[in-house]
């Protein structure tokens, strides 16, 4: 167990002292909304939602909640709503996965260096204020040339410019919880590149969203076989990245997106996550649905849900059996 382990299992020791074992048993997380994760849901469905989901770990980014919305002016920080939020679920023995994400309009067009520094000052900043809140640093951070557009992009090449964000987060909160950098889809080689480099060092966990395809690139379920190319399954893939770190046991995984595409997906997901042996929370997309005015996202965003005329909420069929695979 890594010191940064240790000081995080002494915070929380009840549920992280289980969690960050080895080979632990593969927790639910919920992707939290800022309407999903305190008393004032909007709806009784919405409350009647996050109570049958019961999540271990809640992961917060969305608007109203993400560094953008806190740091709106450079070093001011609004903490007032994030502070109900945490309260709520560290009360209710929930884990929380902070994602820094969304570059505040203030640094739009300022040099990637200074970005970086604002980001290790925001994320000191929020580490004091909850100690025991764990930071994801950086969100699909793919896109080569993506500066001063207020999104979470980093400039190319990806690997060294994700190493100077891990870099600069960890000198200026040396005993967090750090995990990153939120890949989309399955980018082994950036992996491959930031262990070489020593970055990987840096971080206790690796985070991903799973985004699986087929061989014309469009999302497919993710144990599916795809004859045609090379494209592994989503079983392939972990053994692949199993063999990054062989012989030593590889870097933590935490899954905060994945997306499955229908029944077959939802059953055969949480099965291959948890025979690996190193997933330690998996969030298949099933609650963070609506905007704070209790209006449905873009469609991708309403996986798990379904959504009547009179915006009641009700899980669709798959999620039970989800749910039911990752608890069993």
């Amino acid at each position: 167990m890594s010191t940064h382990m240790k000081s995080i299992t002494i915070l929380v020791p009840l549920f992280l002292s289980v969690v960050f074992q080895g080979h632990a048993q593969t927790r639910t997380l919920l992707s939290c909304g800022a309407d999903y994760c305190n008393d004032n849901a909007p709806t009784n469905s919405r409350r009647a939602i996050l109570a049958q989901l019961n999540p271990d770990v809640v992961r917060i980014q969305s608007d109203g909640l993400n560094w953008r919305s806190i740091e709106s002016v450079r070093g001011t920080y609004k903490w007032s709503y994030l502070d109900v939020v945490v309260k709520q679920a560290l009360t209710t023995g929930k884990v929380i996965v902070y994602t820094v994400s969304t570059w505040p309009t203030w640094s739009t067009n300022q040099p990637y260096s200074v970005k970086l520094q604002g980001m290790a000052k925001f994320a000191a900043a929020l580490h004091k204020r909850y100690p025991s809140v764990i930071l994801d640093v950086f969100n699909e951070p793919m896109e080569p040339n993506g500066l001063g557009d207020g999104s979470n992009y980093v400039p190319a090449p990806l690997a060294s410019s994700i190493a100077a964000g891990f870099r600069a987060v960890r000198a200026a909160v040396p005993d967090a919880y750090l995990i990153g950098p939120s890949f989309v889809g399955f980018d082994l080689d950036t992996i491959r590149a930031l262990k070489d480099m020593g970055a990987l060092d840096l971080v206790d966990g690796i985070s991903w969203h799973t985004g699986c395809r087929d061989c014309n690139g469009q999302p497919a379920r993710c144990n599916s076989v795809w004859p045609n190319c090379s494209r592994p399954t989503l079983a392939g893939y972990l053994e692949q990245y199993r063999a990054i770190f062989s012989p030593n046991q590889p870097k933590e995984l935490w899954v905060l997106e994945c997306y499955p595409r229908d029944d077959e997906d939802a059953r055969t997901i949480p099965q291959t996550y948890r025979a690996c042996g190193f997933v330690h929370a998996l969030d298949c997309g099933y609650a963070s649905y609506a905007d704070p005015k209790g209006q449905p996202r873009s469609p991708w965003y309403l996986y798990g849900l379904n959504v009547d005329n009179a915006g009641n909420l009700s899980f669709k069929p798959w999620v039970n059996a989800f749910l039911e695979g990752i608890r069993r």
